[in-house]
């Protein structure tokens, strides 16, 4: 199976490269979440800005199916105009789930580019292809909390604009959506 690794008796075995590549992401992702200095320093060691792009792509992917998705399947409606104009109001959910990986991608180009710029004004080392997949990497170990974290206030039936508001993570509030408060 080209992504767990495992393979059938009989079959040839895959070469090394395809049959650790969803492996050693899994282990980069988990991790961030075990030593993120050390996922740091394992980043060093990988070139280019793959990895940060596939990270944050599966960050999109997941806030996507399980935020935005399930809004829009309920019909929900944003409670204040989007930002975006030319979205109409019944549609800006559905537009979300389609564009959240898109967006969050051109994001971590975005600061990571900034990020680089700033060093490289102030004299210091900068390598984009780190600064992307650590950037991608973070955007992944925390948004992958925060869904559940989102989840579990709307469980509990505390999923309204004021309260999420407050808790101790950034976008907490997406539950809101399917609160309709």
């Amino acid at each position: 199976c080209t992504w767990c690794g495992a393979y059938w008796a009989g079959d040839a075995m895959p070469a090394p490269a395809a049959r650790t590549a969803l492996g050693e992401f899994l282990r980069l992702w988990f991790l961030g979440y075990a030593g993120p200095s050390r996922l740091a320093d394992r980043l060093q060691q990988k070139q280019g800005y793959v990895w940060g792009v596939a990270a944050q792509s599966l960050r999109g992917v997941l806030d996507s199916l399980l935020v935005y998705l399930p809004v829009t399947l309920l019909h929900r409606i944003p409670p204040m105009q989007p930002f975006i104009p030319g979205i109409p109001p019944q549609e800006y959910y559905l537009f979300l789930t389609v564009a959240t990986p898109f967006v969050l991608v051109l994001q971590t180009f975005l600061v990571a580019g900034f990020i680089h710029l700033a060093l490289r004004v102030l004299g210091r080392p900068s390598q984009l292809g780190l600064i992307v997949n650590i950037a991608g990497f973070a955007a992944l170990v925390v948004g992958a909390v925060l869904i559940p974290w989102d989840w579990m206030w709307f469980a509990l039936g505390a999923a309204n604009q004021y309260l999420l508001g407050i808790t101790p993570c950034y976008g907490c509030d997406a539950l809101t959506l399917l609160a309709g408060t």
